[in-house]
């Protein structure tokens, strides 16, 4: 995957004027009060038949967030992952993949 733009904004207040085909994110869901705002910002800034990922490293706030966002409409795929850092720590998480439902 080529990154040709990136754009940073708050999940509170996104832009509706841009769509994106791709939404990368990581480390953001860990806040429960934050979830269902992150799931607002993705309906507004993603394209139809966009595509979004969020990476987690496992924090417990987050194990309901698949079905929060299955309830607000979206089709959830999650699968584990691990990777080395480069002292050699493994570090073990998890990356969400959401795509709109049909509706």
């Amino acid at each position: 995957v080529t990154i040709d733009a990136f754009e940073l904004f708050d999940w509170h207040r996104p832009r509706d004027d841009r769509k994106f085909e791709r939404v990368f994110g990581a480390d953001i869901l860990y806040q429960r009060t934050d979830q269902v705002p992150i799931l607002r910002c993705l309906e507004a800034v993603l394209a139809p038949d966009g595509i979004a990922w969020l990476a987690d490293p496992n924090r417990r706030s987050v194990n309901e967030f698949a079905e929060l966002a299955s309830e607000h409409g979206w089709q959830v795929e999650m699968c584990s992952e691990k990777a080395q850092n480069r002292v050699g720590r493994v570090i073990e998480g998890r990356i969400f993949i959401l795509k709109r439902t049909s509706r």
